[in-house]
């Protein structure tokens, strides 16, 4: 088994098993990509009230919508897209037009602030960011573990949970993908 098959072999393992995979890309390009990604997701109760979850923290836990929260440490370009099981790609951000483009040191919380994502059955959510610079170099996929608790971030009815943080940084273009699921 090469290991391009045995890496595929075992990103479907984890994300049968309801595991995030984080992966980054390697310095490969000039120009610097850094951000801190959060990722919090909500479920709704029995009640009709909705709970908040953190997948970075417990990737295994379902949830019916997301948002994401990021922050750059440089300007850069971000696309973002969600991927099905049946090959369907959707590209959540940036809008048709727009140019993705992300200002250092802003916090941006993707759909927008108090406002999620529609979670429909299993996804794979791919962010691709990329250095203002232009690079010929495709982003490329490592594994990255490093995760730290953030602050508190608030929910779609106002309520404050804890998020954890993935900060990630590459040498150009880097590419996480994460899996999502709903209940």
């Amino acid at each position: 088994m090469t290991a391009a098959l045995l890496i595929v072999r075992l990103i479907q393992v984890a994300a049968a098993a309801g595991l995030a995979v984080l992966w980054l890309s390697p310095p490969t390009a000039p120009g610097r990509v850094a951000l801190a990604v959060t990722l919090l997701g909500e479920r709704e109760l029995p009640d009709g009230s909705w709970s908040g979850v953190d997948l970075l923290a417990q990737p295994y836990l379902p949830a019916e919508r997301f948002q994401l929260t990021l922050r750059p440490e440089r300007d850069l370009r971000l696309v973002v897209e969600a991927h099905a099981p049946d090959g369907t790609v959707q590209r959540l951000f940036p809008e048709p037009g727009k140019s993705g483009t992300l200002a250092h040191g802003k916090s941006y919380a993707l759909p927008a602030p108090a406002s999620f994502f529609a979670l429909e059955g299993e996804v794979r959510l791919v962010l691709t960011a990329s250095p203002m610079q232009p690079s010929p170099a495709e982003a490329t996929q490592v594994r990255l573990g490093v995760r730290a608790e953030g602050p508190a971030l608030p929910l779609s009815d106002g309520a404050r949970i804890p998020a954890s943080v993935a900060a990630l940084s590459a040498q150009g273009p880097l590419r996480l993908e994460l899996s999502l699921r709903q209940r």
